[in-house]
């Protein structure tokens, strides 16, 4: 694991999890040998977005052979990823925007927006409830009274 210093600044050694990104015009040979050099020192997990053509990710995982994940793929790196990352998260400012907001959601224990709204939704009439029944209480009206 790669300590993070919390001052900005270069972080020092090889992140666990890396991802690279290649678009047309991009050399082939300088980009594997920035690849070879993440999975030799150590990096466990590596995505290379491919931008040119039908967008992709080449997954590199040390000790397995390459998989290509295709956008609808979720990809996942056991003990570095909480969630999993759907492969347009990578590429498209929408999902990633998704992403975020449904990672944020279930890191405070919520599992959708809608799960969020239901409970302030309920929590609200629990409150109405509440305030219509201090304002009965105080003006020592009966409920046989309101009924009427």
């Amino acid at each position: 694991m790669v300590d993070v210093p919390a001052e900005p600044g270069w972080t020092q050694g090889v992140p666990p999890l890396a991802v690279q990104y290649a678009d047309t015009g991009q050399d082939e040979a300088e980009l594997r040998a920035e690849l070879d050099d993440l999975l030799r020192g150590g990096t466990k997990y590596l995505g290379l977005v491919r931008l040119a053509g039908s967008h992709r990710v080449e997954v590199y995982e040390q000790g397995k052979p390459m998989r290509v994940a295709l956008p609808g793929e979720e990809l996942r790196a056991a003990g570095e990823l909480r969630n999993p990352v759907r492969v347009e998260a990578l590429y498209d400012r929408q999902a990633a925007m998704a992403a975020t907001l449904r990672n944020l959601l279930r890191r405070a224990g919520h599992g959708s927006l809608d799960d969020v709204r239901a409970e302030g939704e309920a929590q609200g009439r629990v409150e109405g409830l509440a305030n219509a029944t201090r304002r009965l209480v105080s003006s020592g009206m009966t409920l046989e009274q309101t009924a009427t």
